[in-house]
């Protein structure tokens, strides 16, 4: 009888580690597969904000542009094909942020564009900072990143006034 029941007991014992094994694999199964995921959006996300950019540069070269007031920007861009297809675009990637997206990267994307609306209504000079919100994307999935926002930047828009070289020396 003893031997029937240690028999059974190390069955359920194997039984148990076994689910506990399968259970831990499905669960980094899943982590991983977010992460993923957010790397999808994340990436989306910033090639749809430097297209936007890209069309927003090309829009200010019109002299329609420069000769009318925020709300005529504001027609021209809406109106804009190219314009128009990006915000499309963005809505979706928008949508999977506030799903998928860590709480930092929601906030990081909200204070971007809180950024960029405050120097497009002329309330601030100060350009959104496109190097700082991809730094905090990183972190959220990356979280022992030690790239620098200017460093970002520079790679992103390829202009030197992104460049620092007192901190680049120093790394």
């Amino acid at each position: 009888m003893n031997e029937k029941l240690i028999t059974l007991v190390i069955a359920i014992i194997g039984t148990a580690t076994a689910l506990v094994g399968y259970s831990y694999q499905k669960e980094l199964e899943r982590t991983a597969e977010v992460i993923k995921t957010r790397q999808e959006i994340y990436s989306r996300m910033i090639v749809n904000t430097t297209k936007r950019v890209d069309i927003l540069n090309r829009l200010s070269e019109d002299p329609a542009w420069n000769a009318t007031n925020n709300y005529g920007k504001y027609k021209l861009f809406t109106n804009d094909p190219d314009a128009r297809a990006n915000r499309i675009e963005m809505q979706e990637i928008a949508t999977l942020l506030t799903v998928y997206g860590t709480d930092e990267g929601i906030n990081a994307y909200a204070d971007y564009l809180k950024e960029g609306l405050e120097q497009a209504i002329g309330k601030s000079s100060k350009e959104a900072d496109l190097g700082k919100l991809i730094l905090t994307l990183r972190q959220s999935v990356y979280p022992s990143t030690n790239v620098k926002s200017s460093v970002i930047n520079l790679i992103i828009w390829n202009d030197r006034k992104h460049f620092d070289l007192e901190t680049h020396d120093k790394q």
